[in-house]
């Protein structure tokens, strides 16, 4: 009782009951509001408290379904507006990441005038007493709210919610107040902090792996900090890390520095994490065999299921800024899976192919087609090349992949750009061949790109860090070389992998955003 949130100004406690409880900050009181996700019964008094409280900010850590068991009911409208109670609320904005959603209601009384504004934070990737997988997804989550809801600006109570609200909720808690004492007093009291928590609720972090969640993600804040930074600011930052850094070991520049911490927080590939890519039917599809297609990673051919290894491709998806499996990274593939490839891009209705090589300067790689307009058979599909017109620094191939039965067709258009083995291409070029690809890959949807090199790693990170980078640039006008690189790394860890690879994808970003100064320098002379 001395915690609970009391809806309305009725003492019965039939009346102003909601499974909800404020808790205090480390120097503020009612910073936030613990409570279970809302069912078909409380949606009502929720919306009822978000109203009373001027809850300018909601954050779910939970999917409405987790392993087919409902967790929590859908409070908000879909589309237009819906009323709950005496409070009717309208969505007018979704926006759509790869891990969260951010989505903007308007709410108001029925029966008053005036309308509040409500920003909705889901996180997607959270799974029920456990911790996410990578802890750089919470704490750039976190970040992002806080971008546009500053700790010390927000008055009102935030509220937080997973499905019972206590262990997800709890753990979220505690690092966003743990992350503000330590921006202002350069100090964490986890321990404490917990145990005051659940003064507040009960079992606030329910489980060990929550609570040394909460430990690493303090850690990697303090170690790595918020490498995001604003396009007006990023040429003072390239210029920073450009310059020398002396130390007793020799000396080193602040790229240097940056690649060796992105080490600490990639996770060593074991075997077990690749119990298909090792089979012995499948060893002989990998060209590399250091360079191999995870478990949770790859992508899978449908036709191959009931046959031992059938299903194996040395390809991996990877989420790109805003989509989860955007891409699929693959190897340039073997003679004895060309059928695989193709197989792959039919099932996939993959519109789009990236070649990041030349196949006939690197002669020990087959070609992936015949000649124009030759009819190229294989196991389930059949290959023909339309045209082909080289336009500056890209060869163009449009192809056509149809079933052998002929009923089904996939058009897809190869976007070639010779990328050298051992070193960086021309940083123009890369713009102009992801410019293309974008232009390519409007026409298809939500199928993935298919990003090809000759061993599926060392130029495909970089083309995908760098694709990554110019799509937040494009949406956001922000920066963020290091946590792209490392997530891109969870899909494949051999992925940027020396530091003329990394120094190159802030020299592109800094490109892109010079090119776009100089354009708004010309516009300024003209008029």
């Amino acid at each position: 009782d001395h915690s609970r949130v009391r809806l309305g100004n009725s003492s019965d406690v039939k009346q102003n009951y909601i499974n909800a409880s404020f808790i205090h900050g480390y120097t503020k009181r009612n910073v936030y509001i613990a409570t279970q996700g809302p069912n078909i019964s409380s949606s009502n008094d929720f919306w009822k408290m978000i109203w009373e409280q001027d809850v300018p900010v909601i954050v779910m850590l939970t999917n409405l379904v987790e392993k087919g068991k409902k967790k929590c009911e859908l409070y908000w409208p879909t589309s237009d507006a819906k009323i709950f109670g005496d409070v009717e609320v309208t969505i007018s904005a979704t926006d759509n990441f790869s891990d969260y959603v951010i989505r903007k209601f308007s709410i108001k009384k029925v029966s008053l005038e005036g309308i509040k504004l409500v920003h909705h934070f889901q996180f997607l990737h959270w799974p029920d007493h456990g911790a996410p997988e990578f802890v750089s997804d919470i704490v750039l989550f976190r970040h992002r709210i806080r971008k546009i809801f500053p700790y010390e600006y927000t008055q009102n109570p935030v509220v937080v919610h997973c499905s019972a609200g206590v262990g997800r909720t709890g753990t979220f808690i505690c690092i966003d107040e743990m992350l503000e004492l330590l921006k202002r007093q350069n100090k964490v009291d986890i321990f404490n902090y917990v145990n005051f928590m659940r003064s507040r609720r009960i079992f606030m972090i329910q489980t060990e792996d929550q609570y040394l969640f909460v430990y690493r993600a303090i850690f990697e804040s303090i170690t790595c900090g918020i490498t995001e930074t604003m396009a007006s600011d990023f040429p003072q930052l390239f210029a920073g890390l450009s310059k020398v850094i002396n130390l007793k070991s020799g000396t080193t520049t602040g790229f240097e520095e940056q690649f060796e911490r992105l080490k600490m927080f990639i996770s060593s590939p074991v075997p077990e994490d690749f119990s298909n890519a090792l089979k012995d039917v499948n060893k002989v599809k990998n060209c590399n065999q250091e360079i191999l297609a995870s478990d949770e990673k790859r992508v899978l051919l449908l036709d191959g299921i009931y046959e031992e290894g059938g299903d194996y491709i040395n390809a991996v998806y990877i989420n790109g800024f805003k989509r989860i499996n955007e891409y699929i990274a693959t190897q340039h593939p073997l003679t004895s899976t060309l059928s695989d490839f193709w197989t792959m891009v039919f099932q996939k209705k993959i519109g789009t192919i990236v070649m990041l090589h030349d196949s006939c300067k690197e002669s020990r790689l087959p070609q992936l087609h015949g000649v124009l307009k030759h009819k190229n058979e294989f196991k389930n599909v059949s290959v023909t090349l339309n045209y082909q017109e080289i336009k500056g620094c890209i060869t163009f191939k449009n192809l056509q992949v149809n079933s052998l039965n002929g009923k089904d067709i996939v058009e897809c258009v190869i976007l070639c750009l010779e990328w050298p083995i051992d070193g960086v291409p021309i940083k123009n070029d890369v713009i102009t061949l992801i410019n293309e690809m974008e232009k390519q890959q409007s026409k298809h949807g939500e199928n993935p790109v298919l990003v090809v090199c000759s061993d599926g790693a060392s130029r495909c990170g970089t083309f995908l860090a760098c694709s990554i980078i110019l799509h937040h640039l494009q949406l956001e006008q922000a920066v963020d070389v290091f946590q792209t690189i490392r997530k891109i790394r969870t899909s494949r860890s051999q992925f940027v992998n020396n530091v003329i690879h990394f120094k190159f994808c802030y020299e592109l970003a800094l490109t892109y955003i010079d090119s776009f100064n100089s354009y708004s320098n010309y516009i300024e002379c003209k008029t």
